[in-house]
């Protein structure tokens, strides 16, 4: 399968994305050249997350640190996801790579630009959580086609993915607290 490259092509993937279609996360899975457009995704998620807290706080690291832990977000939860689901709750026809996860968890965070209005007053934290509850029922698609998952499969891995990072997050919050 040939990469869309065009910008606009992008956008239409990210929709379909966001529209939970299963046969967008099926074709990101299958094609290895969407790996940029996934990043795009991703990047313009956390610069949207970034411009909403800047608006709500007046700080400008915000933008920066929000850029920032979303990329590595991306990458550590993908990375967490594709141990978990090749090694924990892998089945005889789980065949996946890390990339494979990485673009479609990339696509699954679509709904993130939304994440822009996240400054307004009140309306703010409904959108935050509509975003985060939107963004579980994608990844769980997700991850249902780079695994080659059943749901209950998929939700699993989503959870121990989200478990094994925040462990990790309070070991590492805790070791710096020492430092």
């Amino acid at each position: 399968m040939q990469t869309m490259s065009t910008p606009g092509s992008v956008v239409k993937r990210a929709l379909r994305a966001a529209r939970g279609e299963e046969a967008l996360y099926e074709e990101v899975e299958a094609d290895a050249g969407a790996n940029m457009q996934a990043a795009i995704v991703v990047l313009a998620g956390a610069v949207a997350s970034g411009i909403g807290f800047l608006l709500q706080s007046g700080d400008a690291g915000g933008l920066i640190v929000g850029i920032v832990s979303g990329l590595l977000g991306w990458l550590g939860y993908a990375y967490a996801c594709f141990l978990i689901g090749t090694r924990v709750f892998h089945l005889p026809q789980t065949k996946s790579t890390f990339s494979e996860v990485t673009r479609v968890l990339g696509f699954a965070s679509a709904p993130r630009v939304l994440l822009v209005l996240g400054g307004t007053p009140v309306l703010g934290i409904a959108i935050a959580a509509v975003v985060g509850v939107w963004g579980i029922v994608l990844t769980v698609i997700a991850l249902r086609a780079a695994l080659d998952f059943t749901l209950p499969r998929a939700i699993g891995t989503a959870i121990a993915a989200v478990i094994v990072l925040a462990v990790i997050q309070g070991i590492a919050s805790e070791t710096m607290a020492l430092l």
